[in-house]
């Protein structure tokens, strides 16, 4: 059986990031997200891998960051320079094989966002479905 994506890292401790921030970062994904938690749900493929990115501060912030998500989620993840004079680091990865509900990937969602929080500052830039 195919493990929940909620399930896939700790939930943080309560007031592990300031709320409004977490709100303010929840609601932008939403807005930009060409994915939403009820389109891949509504798929209901037992095969779907969860693709994100953060941005990240500096390199550090970067490495410690996916550090974070290869030992506690056992993610794929690598640190990408910047491209250019005004980017910034990249933290990108991808989830192992996944179940998916809406519920579980909305609680995901804010999970990842709050441990970018939690390690640097890092935003939650986006993430998307990789069906197979």
């Amino acid at each position: 059986m195919t493990t929940p994506i909620e399930e896939t890292i700790p939930q943080p401790e309560h007031g592990a990031a300031p709320a409004e921030w977490v709100s303010e970062n929840l609601a932008e994904l939403e807005e930009m997200n060409a994915d939403s938690a009820e389109s891949v749900a509504e798929a209901g493929s037992d095969s779907v891998r969860i693709e994100f990115a953060f941005a990240a501060s500096t390199q550090e912030v970067g490495d410690e960051l996916a550090e974070y998500l290869e030992t506690e989620g056992d993610y794929e993840v690598e640190v990408r320079a910047p491209e250019t004079e005004t980017d910034e680091w990249t933290v990108a990865g991808t989830t192992p094989e996944v179940a998916v509900t809406r519920a579980g990937l909305d609680r995901w969602v804010r999970t990842m966002t709050i441990a970018g929080w939690a390690h640097g500052h890092c935003r939650l830039d986006g993430w998307s479905a990789l069906f197979e």
